[in-house]
């Protein structure tokens, strides 16, 4: 179903369109990270998850990968970090988020002001960042 329709409109953001699809494939709503109901649903996602797949305590999460944050405050990038990390080890004390660098090289809007802000409230140890696409432009 659609949460959108079930759920107050503030909770969502709208995401661009993905590489000029329309919106029958692309433009969806992203539950915003800094809000109640992304703890929420984070939750309950992660006790399913390990209910029925298990973990080995490395979580892929990438909000941003090809698509711009709709704010960009600090305060909003840092809270979108914390929260992020906070739902993973509420489920898994052993919790590492996993993510993708190639999206501070790929959208300018990731200067490094903004890439400090959304990793400041998270320890060096509960993430793990992949440099894919180091062989053309190295970004970590």
């Amino acid at each position: 179903s659609d949460l959108t329709k079930l759920y107050d409109e503030s909770y969502f953001n709208d995401v661009s369109c993905w590489l000029g699809f329309n919106e029958t494939f692309s433009c969806l709503k992203q539950i915003d990270p800094t809000s109640e109901f992304y703890n929420f649903v984070g939750r309950i996602y992660m006790t399913e998850l390990l209910k029925y797949v298990g973990s080995n305590s490395i979580y892929a999460v990438d909000m941003f990968n090809e698509n711009t944050p709709k704010n960009y405050s600090s305060v909003y990038l840092r809270e979108c970090g914390k929260n992020t990390v906070s739902v993973l080890k509420d489920a898994d004390p052993k919790a590492v988020w996993l993510l993708q660098g190639w999206t501070f090289g790929y959208d300018r809007f990731w200067e490094n002001s903004k890439i400090e802000a959304y990793l400041d409230q998270v320890k060096s140890n509960d993430v793990l960042i992949l440099d894919m696409f180091a062989e053309s432009n190295p970004t970590w």
